[in-house]
């Protein structure tokens, strides 16, 4: 059923009536308690007077925001008042306020209009008593409404107002606070007046600005969905408990029922993601943000599933858009930073890291993008993983009963070859979040290039008891169960790992298998695998078995599958890559420098380009030309 019906759309805006608004004039009358019909009329016209005074209330708000230079997408009148849907995405704080006082104003120019009005009539013209009491009563409903709005109680105009200064003042987890403090006083007090006044629905109101005000700390406000969502939804129970195939099932039940519910394809959506299906999870979002295209949290959504899909353009146009709807989303600015980091475009990524820092300087989220950004800009040694460090050190202040910044800097760590502080890093985390799989796994990898293999399989193992079905484990315990020599383990793990694999990451994907170029796994466990499927490419079939042959010492039989995959497919950075490492251990150098720098200028792959450049820089003695 439609919540909403357009009545008419002027200058790009649509003036829209919920409709539950008839019942709102029912309650006018009922409160009122007129004794014949004529005081039925008076009371349904005290009702109308007043949802035009609403009406224009907007109506000013919509005004400034279009002189501001921002859009008004639709008005909306309900029965505890109205909202303007603006799109104020960018506009700075004095926009933001001018555009929040612009309703109380019109309130109180229309008041004070009336008010003129009424005295006027009253003395000067002698209008009929009926004239003098409408003008009397659409001046105190304004003043009413003026008044009213102003209060600094969350999300009135007034309490927005407060907000802005606030979050200036003392930043927004204090600002949250004392904002919460406020509204709940003030609902305090508005409910005293229903209880005196004898009128409930201003603790319908006061309940409307509780939970308004809630919604600014994000610890209440997710408490409070998720209450919220256990109740009216028992998918949303599945999700909670990470069920989320049970949660499929039950959406797949229950949408034919109900196809309206932008929640339920959603909720879909985002388990289809968790079981990492993102391709399935998209329709589902895309359908959802149809029948609910204000909900930034689905554009958030969908955004996720691109990245996860590799489509960084159609990611950044939503979390660009949740960012509009929802200015002070951090993790839509944060999001974004990932968006542009998967471009390679590490300069706007940093911006939009820090405007995420700018909109909640006390999240995590803002210096985790930055940290990233550092990482992937710069070859290992740089000063930017320096940087990056400093960014990690950050986030373990802002929260240190958190794994992800100890396991970030210790990956840092572990890269630029600082074994022991990486060690250091994990041995804290770990007595904070013993059972962290981040963790286990940075454990693993340090032990891994330690030497320690036995050690490294030990961890791995753990690990895929805790996750069964996480493909990387199952990777990485391949390739030790390989290095061992036990060839059996080593193929049921590669297996397992093939059966984990729902988006065809580990054989399909050139960029994977060429950054295992370093030895660490035997492709030719996937290879054999590949070869069995008649919609395999050939190309990538050559390309596994010279990584098989380049990771068992044998680069001269490499090259020749190198070159076979360059005839399927030319100038393929991956084969491209994997046969000048295959030419630098033949000692071939001239080649080797050939093949590495047309992929470290040719830009196609940004993740090879780096690594085509870090060994450029490593190898500059191997690689000079003889």
């Amino acid at each position: 059923m439609r919540r909403t019906f357009s009545f008419g759309r002027y200058w790009g805006v649509d003036l829209q009536i919920h409709w539950l608004l008839p019942l709102f004039l029912v309650y006018i009358v009922w409160i009122n308690r007129p004794s014949d019909m004529r005081g039925v009329g008076y009371a349904l016209l005290g009702g109308v007077l007043l949802l035009l005074s609403v009406l224009l209330h907007e109506v000013g708000h919509a005004v400034v925001a279009r002189v501001c230079g921002f859009r008004t997408r639709s008005i909306v009148l309900w029965p505890l008042g109205g909202f303007a849907n603006i799109e104020m995405g960018g506009a700075a704080r004095w926009q933001r306020a001018v555009i929040l006082l612009a309703g109380p104003a019109a309130n109180a120019a229309l008041g004070l209009i009336c008010g003129g009005a009424w005295l006027a009539a009253r003395t000067a013209l002698r209008a009929p008593v009926e004239l003098t009491a409408m003008l009397s009563y659409a001046t105190m409903a304004n003043g009413v409404l003026c008044v009213f709005n102003m209060l600094p109680a969350y999300p009135l105009d007034g309490g927005q107002i407060a907000w802005l200064l606030l979050d200036r003042l003392l930043g927004q987890p204090w600002a949250a606070r004392v904002m919460i403090g406020i509204s709940a006083a003030l609902a305090a007090l508005i409910v005293g007046a229903s209880v005196a006044l004898g009128d409930p629905l201003m603790g319908v109101v006061a309940l409307f600005i509780v939970a308004g005000s809630i919604s600014l700390n994000p610890q209440a406000s997710a408490w409070m969905t998720r209450q919220i969502g256990l109740r009216a939804d028992p998918g949303y129970r599945f999700i909670e408990r990470k069920e989320y195939q049970r949660a499929v099932d039950h959406y797949s039940r229950t949408i034919p029922r109900k196809a309206s519910n932008a929640n339920y394809h959603n909720n879909r959506g985002y388990a289809y993601l968790c079981l990492g299906d993102p391709a399935q999870a998209i329709p589902d979002f895309s359908r959802a943000i149809a029948l609910s295209p204000g909900a930034a949290l689905i554009y958030m959504n969908r955004g996720n599933a691109y990245l996860a899909l590799h489509q960084p353009e159609l990611a950044l146009a939503d979390f660009h858009r949740a960012a509009e709807l929802e200015p002070s989303n951090v993790f839509a600015f944060a999001q974004a930073a990932h968006g542009y980091i998967a471009q390679g475009d590490f300069d706007r990524a940093l911006e939009q890291a820090d405007r995420a820092m700018a909109v909640a300087p006390g999240h995590v989220a803002g210096p985790l993008a930055r940290a990233l950004v550092y990482m992937h800009r710069s070859p290992v040694g740089h000063a930017d993983h320096q940087l990056a460090i400093a960014e990690n050190t950050r986030m373990i202040a802002l929260a240190p009963a958190e794994d992800t910044g100890y396991n970030n800097r210790g990956y840092v760590r572990f890269l630029n070859g600082d074994l022991a502080g990486a060690e250091a890093d994990y041995q804290l985390a770990f007595a904070r979040l013993p059972d962290s799989m981040h963790l286990l796994s940075g454990k693993a990898e340090l032990l891994a290039a330690r030497g320690d293999a036995e050690g490294a399989l030990a961890e791995y193992q753990r690990l895929a008891a805790l996750d069964p079905k996480h493909m990387f484990n199952h990777r990485e315990l391949a390739a030790l169960s390989f290095q061992r020599g036990d060839q059996r383990r080593a193929a049921e793990h590669a297996a397992l790992a093939l059966a984990a694999d729902a988006r065809g990451v580990l054989a399909p994907s050139p960029c994977v298998m060429s950054y295992y170029v370093r030895g660490r796994l035997d492709f030719q466990l996937f290879v054999c695998r590949c070869a069995q499927d008649q919609q395999v490419d050939p190309a990538l079939v050559h390309l596994g078995r010279a990584e098989a042959h380049r990771a068992n010492g044998q680069p001269e039989q490499s090259v020749e599958h190198y070159r076979a995959a360059l005839v399927a497919r030319p100038s393929w950075e991956a084969a491209l890559f994997g046969r000048g490492m295959a030419y630098a251990a033949m000692g071939r150098a001239s080649e080797a420098r050939f093949d590495l720098v047309a992929v470290a200028e040719r830009g196609g792959n940004r993740f090879l380009q780096r690594l085509a450049r870090e060994q450029l820089a490593a190898q500059s003695s191997i690689l000079q030309p003889s």
